[in-house]
């Protein structure tokens, strides 16, 4: 019986390090958004992440279909990126930003608002 148990727990480890070395990273990253809270309109948001990355963002209803926005965020330089989009009614809205970085990692985040 203590034969098994070493190579369960070296392999219980093994997956443990594969599933946070090869997943996307969901940290390093944050949202602003303008006007905070937000309200029905146009908002502005200020993205903080890695610098020389390439970051997108999605944004949409998550009760609602009320299609779907996408943009590019505009780097304003050391890891900061600006962009923009609508919220068309009140409710919950998640802003969904995804960076790659030069080196092929790429970094994902939720940002939900219940707009007012």
């Amino acid at each position: 019986m203590d034969d098994f148990i070493l190579p369960v727990i070296i392999l219980v480890i093994g997956i443990a390090a594969a599933v946070f070395f090869l997943s996307p990273k969901k940290s390093d990253m944050t949202l602003v958004i303008s006007p905070n809270p937000p309200i029905v309109g146009l908002v502005d948001f200020i993205i903080t992440t890695k610098d020389n990355a390439t970051v997108s963002y999605t944004i949409n209803m998550t009760n609602m279909n009320m299609g779907q926005q996408q943009g590019q965020a505009v780097s304003q330089g050391n890891g900061v990126y600006k962009g923009s989009g609508r919220f068309s009614m009140r409710g919950p809205w998640r802003i969904a930003v995804t960076a790659k970085l030069p080196d092929g990692q790429t970094i994902t985040q939720n940002f939900d608002y219940n707009v007012k």
